[in-house]
């Protein structure tokens, strides 16, 4: 064989290789960034249906007690800030399912603003959502604790600047994923590639159980005072007994819906905790916070069977379009 077959035959070997080595590290490269390939079809419909519903359900909330004069009290405007920390739950949901389709997963993969604001979201929704239960739950152990100073104190006002400030804290929380992210394209956006598995952990799996101790406690109080002191509660309280009885039912409502708040949610910090302390399950984590996610979509149905005022707002809303001029009475 010529020295010129042989350097042929050699430079074309060269290139064989090389371009077998470049297919294998883009199938490698394609490999770790699509991760989530299994299963694709499932948790892009999971995700989609629960986006959807936890959408829909929450917007009406907020709908309805924009168009009925009679659900615009005090202790619905924790309401409305609660529908709204699950509106971004949905909008999560929705960036999720779309990382999970392959064209638009590969523009989180590889872009990081985008990968983040999709944790973003997930963060700013779970502190706003957290905060507003915190302030429902001291909000009601006040009012039955010390009614005279809870209606002399607790406003309108200043349940507005409750609420604002918890957003505010919010907000800024959310915005500390683009501060402390490992975010690497090769790797893809999922969120223990992109945030370290402490700040995964002390930054949401804590914090979920911090509340749900604090509500569980004041909980807790709640029942002792309504068990043992209510009578003295009637006796001080200077509201009338029709406006007492109306709160007393609100505070029925919200305890209900922490009580579904907390249970949503402890299988997930439970997870959390066996996670960062030994074995890691992340299918299992993904799988438990999807769950504790959709009670964002449950509150709508507490408020429906707890709370006339809304049944019947919901009912009107939902199928009573082409009566307009029938006044709600409550």
């Amino acid at each position: 064989m010529t020295n010129s077959s042989l350097l042929f035959t050699s430079e074309g070997l060269s290139e064989t290789l090389t371009t077998e080595g470049s297919a294998d590290t883009t199938t490698s490269h394609s490999h770790q960034v699509k991760p989530h390939s299994d299963n694709i079809v499932l948790w892009f419909l999971l995700n989609i249906i629960s986006s959807i519903f936890i959408l829909f359900t929450n917007s009406l909330t907020i709908i309805a007690v924009a168009v009925t004069p009679a659900l615009r009290t005090q202790p619905n405007m924790y309401i409305v800030s609660l529908a709204s920390a699950d509106i971004l739950t949905g909008f999560y949901l929705l960036l999720e399912a779309a990382w999970t389709i392959p064209l638009s997963g590969d523009f989180f993969d590889t872009h990081r603003e985008v990968c983040l604001l999709k944790y973003s979201v997930l963060y700013l929704s779970l502190l706003a959502s957290m905060m507003t239960v915190i302030s429902i739950t001291v909000d009601k152990l006040l009012f039955l604790g010390t009614p005279f100073l809870h209606r002399r104190v607790i406003t309108r006002e200043i349940t507005l600047v409750i609420i604002v400030i918890s957003w505010i804290i919010s907000f800024l929380y959310a915005s500390t994923v683009h501060f402390v992210d490992i975010f690497d394209e090769s790797v893809g956006c999922q969120i223990y590639n992109v945030l370290n598995q402490d700040f995964v952990f002390f930054g949401n799996t804590a914090p979920v159980a911090l509340v749900i101790i604090v509500t569980a406690v004041c909980y807790l109080e709640i029942i002792r005072i309504v068990a043992h002191q209510r009578r003295k509660i009637r006796a001080v309280n200077q509201l009338t007994e029709e406006s007492n009885g109306s709160y007393q039912k609100s505070v029925r409502l919200f305890l209900t819906v922490i009580g579904v708040f907390v249970l949503c949610w402890c299988p997930f910090v439970v997870c959390g905790f066996v996670s960062y302390i030994c074995c890691k399950d992340r299918n299992m984590h993904k799988a438990l916070l999807h769950l504790a996610l959709l009670n964002s979509g449950l509150n709508f149905f507490i408020y429906a069977l707890k709370n006339k005022e809304f049944k019947v707002a919901f009912r009107r809303l939902l199928f009573d379009k082409c009566k307009p001029q029938e006044s709600l009475n409550i």
